[in-house]
C-alpha cells in the first residue's frame, strides 16, 4: 500500500513475485531470524495456547503443527527445497491479484498483461494434495503449562464434524457456526456478562476457528482467574442452548453493518476479498442477501445435529 507511483510499485512487486533470488547465504541468514522469531513465540502465552490447543485437537491433519515449523525443521530447511517449493506453487496459474482504491482499472490491466506476456513460463503440474482421515476425538483433553504470564489463560476448543451437519454449502456452514458460537459466548452474549459478573472471566471471550476438509476447532480464549471453574460454566452452556430468533436478528444486522463499513478502508476490504478467493474460490458480491436468507429454521436444526462432546483445554498458568 502507498500513495505515490502506483503503477511503478505494482510492475516492481510483480517482478519480485516471480523472479526469486535464493543463495546459500541469504537462506542461512534468513533461517537464524527465523529461529530468533520461533524462540520468541515459544515465550507467549498466547501463541503458547494457540499451537497447543490445535496440537491436542488433530490426530492425522498437518493443521496441528505451528505454521512457522520448530527450529529443528528450520535447520534442515535448504536453498534447493526452497527452489522446489517455489516451482511448485507460485505459478501464475496459481495466482490472484487483488487491487483496491483510487486507480485506472484500464491502465492497471494493460500493464499487468504487458508484464506477463514479456515472460516464459512452463505448463504448470497439477498440484497433489494428501488426504489425512481424521477423528471426531480430540487427541489431548487437557494441558497445563506454566508460563511468564500475571493472569492465567484459558483456552477451551470443541472439535466439530461438519460432514454431520448436513450443509453442502461451505460458506453457510462456516456462517452458522459462526453465528452459534458468537451468541453463545461472544462480547454481547449473556454468558460472556454472567462470568464477568461472577468473577470468572478478566476480560471478554475471544472466537476462532480452524477449519480442514471435514473438522473445524472451535476456540475460546479467556483470562480468568478461574480456567477450572470457567472451564465446567462453558461445559454447562454446550448442554443447554437456547437461541432466541431476535437474538440472531441482531447480529445478523450487525454482520451487514460491518461489511458496509468495510468499504470504508481500503486495505481490510483487500484482505476481505482475498479470504473470499482462498476459501470459496469467487469474489464474494452476495453478503447481505446471503446473511439476509440466514435463519432460525437452519439453525436449529444444525443445534439438533451438532455433536459439542469433543472438547479440550489448554491452560496456561503464572510461574509459581
Amino acid at each position: 500500500s502507498g500513495p505515490n507511483n502506483f503503477l511503478e510499485n505494482l510492475e516492481f512487486l510483480i517482478d519480485f513475485v516471480q523472479s526469486p533470488y535464493l543463495t546459500d547465504e541469504n537462506v542461512e541468514k534468513e533461517k537464524g531470524i527465523i529461529e530468533q522469531e520461533l524462540k520468541m513465540y515459544l515465550d507467549d502465552p498466547f501463541w503458547s495456547m494457540y499451537d497447543g490447543i490445535r496440537e491436542n485437537c488433530f490426530t492425522k491433519n498437518p493443521t496441528r503443527y505451528p505454521i512457522g515449523g520448530t527450529v529443528e525443521s528450520i535447520k534442515k530447511i535448504d536453498k534447493k527445497e526452497l527452489y522446489r517449493c517455489y516451482n511448485t506453487f507460485y505459478h501464475p496459474s496459481n495466482m490472484f491479484i487483488v487491487i483496491t482504491g483510487n486507480f485506472d482499472v484500464d491502465e492497471t490491466v494493460n500493464l499487468i498483461r504487458e508484464n506477463q506476456l514479456k515472460k516464459d513460463y512452463k505448463k504448470m503440474n497439477p498440484i497433489k494434495l494428501k488426504s489425512y482421515k481424521e477423528v471426531d476425538k480430540v487427541l489431548k483433553e487437557k494441558t497445563v503449562v506454566n508460563k511468564n504470564t500475571d493472569t492465567p489463560k484459558l483456552a477451551y476448543g470443541i472439535k466439530i464434524n461438519t460432514e454431520k451437519l448436513g450443509l453442502k454449502d461451505k460458506r453457510k456452514e462456516e456462517f452458522y457456526l459462526y453465528i452459534l458460537f458468537e451468541l453463545l459466548f461472544g462480547i454481547t452474549s449473556e454468558f460472556n456478562e454472567e462470568e464477568l459478573t461472577k468473577g470468572y472471566l478478566s476480560s471478554s471471550i475471544s472466537i476462532d476457528r480452524i477449519s480442514i476438509e471435514t473438522h473445524t476447532l472451535v476456540i475460546l480464549l479467556a483470562e480468568t482467574l478461574h480456567p477450572e471453574e470457567l472451564s465446567k460454566e462453558i461445559d454447562n452452556k454446550l448442554k443447554n442452548i437456547t437461541i432466541e430468533p431476535n437474538d440472531l436478528e441482531m447480529l445478523k444486522r450487525s454482520m451487514i453493518s460491518s461489511r458496509i463499513n468495510l468499504f470504508d478502508n481500503i486495505i481490510n476490504l483487500n484482505d476481505a476479498i482475498v479470504n473470499n478467493i482462498i476459501e470459496y474460490g469467487t469474489v464474494d458480491d452476495t453478503f447481505i442477501s446471503f446473511v439476509d436468507e440466514l435463519n432460525m429454521l437452519e439453525l436449529n436444526n444444525i443445534i439438533k445435529k451438532i455433536d459439542l462432546s469433543n472438547t479440550l483445554q489448554y491452560i496456561v498458568m503464572p510461574f509459581e
